[in-house]
């Protein structure tokens, strides 16, 4: 169990959002990417309740952001990649081998979804981008 998801994943996050808010209102516009988890968008054996609910629960935050300060000229985006292969798969009871990083997803495949969010014209806006590996189940 991850019993500091719910405060990492989530209340962490919204104290950023809430930290941002004001000096992105006073300029009329904004982008906040957060960075969630396929497992926000669907359910991931193994990842455990408190992680999948929390990154769940970030989707509701940006929703709330688009809802609430979209008058603002400020948009939110949730993308949810599944696997990637970064250091944080070796916190997994069992540690995926090279075989399988090979055809995971890598941070800089992360890191062109966002900026394609970031890039987008003023007036669109990118609410939830789900970005998996082609084998991924």
């Amino acid at each position: 169990m991850c019993s500091p998801c719910p405060d990492t994943n989530l209340t962490g996050v919204a104290r950023v959002v809430d930290l941002v808010l004001p000096g992105m209102r006073s300029a009329g516009e904004g982008n906040i990417v957060v960075v969630s988890s396929r497992s926000a968008w669907r359910f991931s054996p193994g990842a455990g309740a408190a992680y999948m609910s929390s990154k769940a629960a970030l989707g509701m935050l940006v929703a709330s952001v688009n809802d609430e300060e979209g008058v603002n000229g400020i948009k939110a985006c949730h993308p949810c990649p599944g696997d990637v292969d970064s250091d944080f798969l070796d916190l997994r009871p069992n540690v995926p081998g090279d075989e399988q990083r090979a055809s995971m997803l890598s941070p800089e495949d992360v890191a062109r979804s966002v900026q394609f969010v970031l890039e987008g014209p003023r007036h669109v806006r990118i609410d939830e981008l789900v970005i998996t590996p082609v084998g991924q189940r």
